[in-house]
Parts: structure tokens; C-alpha cells; sequence
């Protein structure tokens, strides 16, 4: 199965009408429905996740940081920055699926045996047990958005 990718001009904001009077979303078609208000509140946790300030609480790694946003039962939302020239270690999960968001920076995404480069608004999904990662292949760190389903 292969990834999916998103890639839009504009990012994909919470509830709005399509040009032509449509509820859903211009960018990228999807029903209002599969849009949430927890963006919103995730987002407002957040701040604006091109400061270049270091969030509260990081949990350092050998290849940046990461900050827990929201968690629940079942979800896991993080805000992960990786260092310019760094990378994620290669892993699968057999009981999760993942989605990340590209906010900052540019990057090559590995999704099985594939390789594809990511830069913002790219949206890439994660399936389960298929092995993948997130590399900084920028000059600035790089900085997305990971929400995880399942355990």
C-alpha cells in the first residue's frame, strides 16, 4: 500500500464553504464533516509553530524534540521538530496509523519502499506496519505535525 500525499497551495482551515457555495473544504473537497473544532484548540496549544522559539517541555532526542499537544483514548497529537541534516530511525507500528503535517521546512518522507520529498502543507498519511520516517533535508529545522490513531 502506498502512501498518500496532499499537497495543497493554502493550508486546509476548519469549516468554511467551497467556492461555489458547497459546505466543505475549498483546498481540498473534503465534507465539513471530516473537518474538527480540536484544530482549533490544538492549534491555540500550539502557538504558531514557525516561532522559532523552543516549546515548553520538550522531550529531546538525538534527532530534535517533540512536545505532546493532545492526548486521548486512542489519538496522540505532536508537534516534532528534527535538526537540519537529521533524521527519524526507521520504524513501523502494528497498531497505529499516523498523519503528518509539514509546517516548516522541507523534507524526504520514507513510506515502505518508497522515498518522496516534503515540503509545507504536505500532508502525508502513515499505514499500519508499513515502515517509514521523516528526514531534514532543509537548512532549517524542520517542524510537523504528527496525530497518531490507535495504540
Amino acid at each position: 500500500m502506498t502512501a498518500y500525499l496532499v499537497m495543497t497551495e493554502e493550508p486546509c482551515p476548519a469549516y468554511h464553504d467551497s467556492p461555489a457555495g458547497i459546505p466543505g473544504c475549498a483546498s481540498c473537497g473534503h465534507p465539513e464533516e471530516n473537518h474538527t473544532n480540536d484544530f482549533e484548540e490544538i492549534w491555540r496549544k500550539v502557538g504558531n509553530p514557525t516561532d522559532l522559539r523552543r516549546p515548553q517541555n520538550p522531550v529531546e532526542r538525538p534527532w530534535g524534540f517533540y512536545r505532546v499537544i493532545a492526548e486521548g483514548p486512542g489519538y496522540k497529537v505532536k508537534l516534532i521538530e528534527v535538526s537540519v541534516g537529521a533524521r527519524l530511525s526507521l520504524q513501523s507500528h502494528a497498531k497505529r496509523e499516523e498523519r503528518w503535517v509539514v509546517v516548516r521546512g522541507m523534507g524526504l518522507v520514507t513510506h515502505g519502499e518508497e522515498n518522496f520529498p516534503v515540503i509545507v502543507h504536505d500532508t502525508v498519511g502513515i499505514w499500519r506496519g508499513v515502515k517509514h520516517r521523516m528526514a531534514n533535508t532543509g537548512g532549517l529545522p524542520l517542524v510537523f505535525m504528527e496525530v497518531r490513531w490507535g495504540a
